[in-house]
C-alpha cells in the first residue's frame, strides 16, 4: 500500500529545504505518486546529478533552479510556500523573489506559516487540500487593491475601512493570498508582492469567470440601492453596429477603460471601487 505523507509531520520535523525535498521526493516503493528523483528533475528541467548534489549539500539552489523546482512540485500551494521560505532562510539571493529583505523576515514568515498550517491540517493524514470556508473572488480583488503601495502596505483595519468588508472576510482573503505568495505580512502590516496578481496560483476553486459572475450577482441584488447613490454609476445600453466592427469596438472599449483606470489608479487611495464591464 502506498505511503501517504503527513503534512503535520513535514512542517514540524523539517529543518531545512533539503530534508523537505528528501521527504516529498521519496522513491516509488514508498510513494509511487511522487516518482523517482530523475522524474522530479525531468519535470523541473534540471539534471538528476544537479538535484542529487543539492540534496547532499554539495550544491545550492539558484533563483532560476529554485523557481523551476518549486513549480514542478506536486504539492498544495501552501506547502510550496513553506518550501520557498525554507530556501530563502538559507539563501539571500532568493529573498527578492518573495518580496523579502532579510533572512530574518523569511524565518518570521516561516514560523507564522508553520503555525497556520498546523491549525489547518490538524487531524488530517494526507496532503489533500484543507477544506476552507468560502472565499469570494471579488473580495480577493478588493483586498489586494486595498494593500497600498509596495513600500507602505496596509493594516488589517485599514483594509477593512477601504473595502467595507468584515474582519473574517478580509482575513480569509489575506490568508489565501499569503499561501499563494501574493501577500506578505511584516510587523502587523500586509504588503502586496511585486509579482502580478494571478488567479491560477490561488487554487482551482477561484477563476476570473467566477469573479465576474459574483460581481454581476452583487449588482443584481443591490441595483436599486446602488442607483440611489450618486457615488455609484450603473449603465446599460443596446445599440446596433456593423457586425464586422464588433471586434474593433470591443478592443477600443477595453483600451479606453484601461487608460481611464491607469489615469485614476493610486496605490495610496482611501477608497476601493469595483468596475464590472461586459460587452455581449
Amino acid at each position: 500500500m502506498a505511503r501517504t505523507i503527513d503534512p503535520i509531520q513535514i512542517i514540524n520535523s523539517t529543518k531545512d529545504y533539503r530534508q523537505f525535498l528528501v521527504t516529498v521526493l521519496s522513491p516509488p516503493e514508498k510513494n509511487p505518486r511522487r516518482g523517482r528523483l530523475s522524474e522530479a528533475a525531468r519535470r523541473a528541467g534540471l539534471s538528476r546529478s544537479f538535484l542529487s548534489e543539492v540534496l547532499s549539500g554539495k550544491k545550492s539552489l539558484t533563483p532560476s533552479s529554485f523557481l523551476k523546482l518549486q513549480s514542478s512540485l506536486r504539492l498544495p500551494t501552501e506547502l510550496k510556500k513553506f518550501f520557498a521560505l525554507l530556501v530563502a532562510v538559507e539563501h539571500d539571493s532568493l529573498l527578492p523573489l518573495l518580496s523579502l529583505s532579510t533572512s530574518a523576515q523569511a524565518a518570521s514568515q516561516l514560523r507564522e506559516l508553520r503555525e497556520r498550517l498546523n491549525r489547518k491540517t490538524q487531524g488530517q493524514r494526507s496532503l489533500c487540500p484543507t477544506p476552507q470556508r468560502k472565499v469570494f473572488s471579488v473580495d480577493l480583488f478588493c483586498v489586494f487593491a486595498a494593500l497600498g503601495s509596495l513600500s507602505s502596505g496596509e493594516t488589517l483595519e485599514g483594509i477593512m475601512h477601504k473595502t467595507n468588508l468584515g474582519r473574517a472576510a478580509v482575513l480569509r482573503a489575506l490568508e489565501r493570498m499569503q499561501d499563494a505568495g501574493w501577500v506578505n505580512k511584516r510587523e502587523e502590516r500586509f504588503y502586496a508582492s511585486e509579482r502580478a496578481f494571478d488567479f491560477e496560483a490561488l487554487g482551482p476553486d477561484l477563476s476570473f469567470v467566477q469573479t465576474f459572475a459574483e460581481s454581476c450577482a452583487l449588482l443584481s441584488r443591490s441595483a436599486q440601492k446602488l442607483s440611489a447613490n450618486q457615488d455609484h454609476l450603473l449603465f446599460f445600453s443596446a445599440f446596433s453596429l456593423p457586425s464586422h466592427r464588433v471586434r474593433e469596438f470591443r478592443d477600443e472599449a477595453r483600451s479606453l477603460l484601461l487608460e481611464l483606470l491607469d489615469k485614476y489608479q493610486d496605490d495610496n487611495g482611501t477608497a476601493i471601487k469595483r468596475v464590472t464591464l461586459g460587452i455581449c
